[in-house]
């Protein structure tokens, strides 16, 4: 399927998202010119490089964002997800995601309408 998300750019660069199969194969790259600090949003269509729809399966995404200078950052990715329950831990609030698993509620950027 397809996926959006989005990364903090800490300074105008360039981010580069990569999309990694669970094989460790990077299957796609994505730039993004970043022109200010703040969010950078990206989406991924489910191709890979070639244009060919990628089997489902368990994929990951990785960004690091390059400044001016060329100093390299790894980025915290977040993306769109849906809601499915929340689980109350000991230790916390976790939201169930379908196809991502569980997270905790501090990993969350917003809650919200999805931008997709």
């Amino acid at each position: 399927g397809n996926t959006t998300g989005v990364v903090m750019a800490p300074s105008p660069g360039t981010t580069r998202v990569e999309i990694t199969h669970a094989t460790g194969v990077v299957v796609k790259k994505i730039e993004i010119d970043v022109e200010a600090q703040g969010e950078a949003n990206f989406a991924w269509d489910g191709l890979n490089a070639k244009g060919e729809r990628m089997p489902a399966g368990t994929y990951s995404i990785k960004a690091t964002h390059t400044d001016a200078s060329g100093t390299a950052t790894a980025l915290n990715t977040y993306v769109d997800a849906t809601v499915e329950s929340v689980t109350i831990g000991s230790d916390g609030l976790y939201l169930n995601l379908p196809g991502l698993g569980t997270a905790p509620l501090d990993y969350v950027l917003r809650i919200g309408k999805s931008a997709s």
